[in-house]
């Protein structure tokens, strides 16, 4: 990438703003095969490679081809991008035992054990390397470095990041001091929250914490698709954590399919709380409630079907065949819904082990007992699962889909 477009690219972050330079800052890849003049102004070669010093910050050695090898040689002071310079000449390069592009020498030969093991690095060896946080997870790639040929040193380095990570596309030219190097690994010492301008970096922690507490909000909520079996037994208590009893049972309105009350169950008493329970929600074990709205259990009426019977009815077909039983009822006490039944039919209809979802009509009752008001045909497109593995019933998915078989039934 041309400096000029890459400049263009690059997201410079307030939190890693660059130092003012008093020097233009190049693509250390862009100066590799510019001709090099030794220190008599004569042309001694190419510049093959740049010995970056990755403790420091500055460029150690410049690699030149000379002939048929590789020699490394310090940079002349006030070179620049337009004139690559070494401190030594043509003949003196020659009487160098150089080297070949496999068998660079060892620049931390002298170096204690350790990471200064490679404080000496070749630009080749790094560019397109692997950046990775401080975890070790790989975050990105290194680019290019920028550098100030006119006192050989590093200003910046240019990396791409994994879009995952970072999700500001381009290349990012880095403060030097943000990278550190450890053995041949090249780690980001920083979080993709300083790379952003502190206003946004407030704005995404105010939508996490909005999405944190909508999460909250919505497990503590009653508005959930819950099997009645499971219901059935859980815990009430009031708003100061005291148990006050447990759902024994579920009344339900046989005209509209509405839950009308749970019956809560308490030593020495059984009361029942109205459904929809206003300000009621979900604990991990239950329900809690304001007890206040507990009232006396209404004396039996044929409107209400206690959901404990519905489980236990099997269905017959309009000639009074029994063609199967109700499993279980899912229920959503947020609206107080009888949302739809869990069957399982006789294997001349459902192969054996599997369940189906059919529409609470089908379960209600007609002349005084349980019946299924349609025949098998009707079972088409309904819901059929293994029994042993159940749908995810408050998923949003798969609620939509249940919605429009719903529809579609009534």
């Amino acid at each position: 990438m041309p400096l000029h477009s890459l400049i263009a690219a690059l997201a410079f972050a307030s939190l890693l703003a660059l130092p003012a330079q008093a020097q233009q800052p190049v693509q250390a890849s862009q100066l590799l095969g510019k001709p090099v003049a030794g220190a008599d102004g004569k042309d001694v070669g190419a510049l093959h490679d740049l010995i970056i010093d990755t403790r420091d910050g500055r460029i150690s050695h410049a690699v030149v081809i000379v002939g048929m090898k590789l020699v490394a040689v310090p940079l002349a002071a006030g070179a620049s991008k337009d004139r690559l310079a070494v401190a030594s000449t043509l003949q003196a390069l020659r009487k160098e035992p150089g080297f070949s592009e496999t068998t660079y020498p060892d620049f931390n030969a002298a170096e204690p054990e350790g990471d200064a093991k490679v404080r000496y690095r070749p630009l080749r060896q790094m560019l397109d390397a692997d950046l990775k946080d401080q975890g070790g997870k790989d975050v990105g790639d290194v680019k290019d470095f920028l550098v100030t040929l006119e006192d050989a040193k590093v200003a910046n380095i240019v990396v791409e990041f994994d879009r995952t990570w970072y999700d500001k596309e381009g290349w990012v030219a880095l403060p030097r001091q943000s990278i550190l190097h450890k053995g041949d690994d090249v780690i980001a010492n920083f979080v993709p929250d300083n790379m952003r301008p502190a206003s946004e970096v407030a704005r995404a922690k105010l939508r996490e914490e909005e999405m944190r507490k909508a999460a909250e909000a919505a497990a503590r909520s009653l508005d959930h698709e819950v099997r009645a079996t499971e219901v059935l037994g859980w815990k009430v208590r009031d708003a100061q954590g005291t148990e006050i009893g447990r759902i024994e049972d579920l009344l339900v309105d046989l005209g509209s399919g509405r839950l009308a009350f749970a019956v809560v169950a308490a030593p020495g008493s059984q009361r029942v709380l109205p459904l929809p329970a206003a300000g009621a929600s979900r604990a991990a074990d239950g329900i809690v409630i304001d007890r206040q709205q507990l009232v006396a259990l209404p004396a039996a009426d044929n409107r209400h079907r206690r959901a404990s019977q519905l489980l236990k009815t099997d269905l017959r077909d309009h000639q009074d065949e029994h063609v199967g039983d109700v499993r279980d009822l899912i229920v959503n006490l947020g609206t107080a819904r009888m949302r739809y039944a869990i069957a399982q039919f006789v294997p001349t209809w459902v192969a054996p082990g599997k369940l189906v979802a059919i529409p609470m009509r089908e379960v209600r009752e007609a002349g005084g007992r349980p019946a299924m008001r349609s025949g098998l045909h009707q079972l088409q497109g309904a819901l059929i699962f293994d029994a042993q593995t159940w749908p995810a019933l408050d998923h949003p998915q798969y609620r939509a889909y249940m919605d429009q078989y719903l529809q579609k039934t009534n």
